[in-house]
């Protein structure tokens, strides 16, 4: 899986592209830990460019979460689409992580 990375360690935009399944979740895992021991004020994950996520995705979101927050920091997810969106709220993760509707809420906002 291919993830695009902007920003700086303030506002901190990870892009992942494609499927964040069991297959792919590893590597997403591996990445977003590496990125959280920079420690980022803020981190947004831009899902723009993904499709779909399972339970394994929807770990990996909760874990970067939970240690952003332990750390102080923020974390947000953005630009979901209809079926990925879907997800969150059946799990009632939109619950525990904020998620907005597109990239410049975030970035306004910081």
């Amino acid at each position: 899986m291919e993830i695009e990375e902007t920003g700086s360690d303030e506002l901190l935009v990870l892009k992942p592209v494609g499927r964040l399944d069991s297959s792919t979740t590893p590597a997403v895992q591996d990445r977003v830990m590496a990125v959280l021991a920079r420690r980022p004020r803020h981190l947004v994950i831009d899902f723009t460019a993904l499709d779909y996520v399972n339970s394994s995705g929807l770990r990996v979101m909760l874990l970067a979460a939970k240690k952003l927050k332990q750390d102080g920091g923020r974390f947000t997810l953005c630009a979901m689409q209809p079926k990925v969106r879907e997800v969150f709220e059946i799990s009632g993760f939109h619950k525990i992580i904020e998620i907005v509707a597109d990239i410049e809420s975030c970035t306004s906002a910081c």
